[in-house]
């Protein structure tokens, strides 16, 4: 599992060519943390030329305020974005992510919220098949 970046907030891993995992620690406080994120994301999507999958683990830590949300929202429409799932137990968590979606105006967004990471990892495949097959899910979604 290749690490591009972790700040005490979050991480970002290359789990393989096309599938990244995000896991966030804890909830930002600080406006910065969320803007070098979004940054981070967008020059992922510009440095690639297929498209990529991203994996987000919010069981910790979420995204709450809305410039940030907005930012999420515009990355979805990049053409090398492929899609995305995340998943958290938290009911407000998926407000947040909802969010998102309505943000990105497109109803056919291809991002799923889901309460276990095995549903959130089927809706990846159900969007690119086989593209979790070499992934070992133990190691990745062990909590640190």
């Amino acid at each position: 599992m290749e690490q591009k970046n972790t700040s005490s907030d979050y991480a970002i891993d290359w789990l393989t060519d096309q599938v990244i995992f995000i896991r966030w620690e804890k909830s930002p406080t600080d406006p910065n943390i969320t803007t070098a994120f979004i940054r981070e994301l967008h020059e992922i999507l510009h440095s690639v030329t297929e498209p990529i999958f991203f994996l987000s683990d919010l069981r910790k830590g979420r995204i709450t305020d809305v410039r940030s949300l907005q930012g999420l929202a515009e990355l979805t429409k990049h053409k090398n974005w492929g899609g995305g799932a995340a998943f958290s137990e938290n009911p407000m968590t998926k407000i947040f992510v909802d969010t998102v979606k309505r943000l990105a105006r497109d109803i056919n967004t291809r991002d799923g919220m889901f309460m276990s990471p095995e549903k959130a990892i089927a809706y990846l495949e159900s969007l690119q098949p086989d593209i979790t097959v070499d992934i070992d899910w133990n190691e990745v979604l062990t909590l640190k």
